[in-house]
């Protein structure tokens, strides 16, 4: 094998390996929209409160800490 083919498909290997990763890129960034999108229409849909911001972070709290405690059974 002559130097030009071994750089050709040294080449070869390093552009499959660049479109490989941009794959996966592309793959992540389209699966973090697609839940952010799910996110802001769960967010649209809760209620309107008129708890303070030290009251919203208590109950957030509480919601947290019972998340958690579920989970740690999984």
């Amino acid at each position: 094998m002559n130097s030009i083919n071994l750089r050709c498909n040294v080449c070869i290997s390093l552009c499959a390996c660049v479109l490989c990763k941009r794959h996966h890129i592309q793959h992540y960034t389209n699966q973090l929209a697609k839940e952010t999108n799910q996110y802001t229409r769960d967010l649209a849909h809760l209620p309107q409160t008129d708890l303070s911001p030290s009251e919203l972070v208590v109950a957030f709290h509480g919601i947290l800490i019972k998340c958690l405690d579920v989970c740690r059974w999984y």
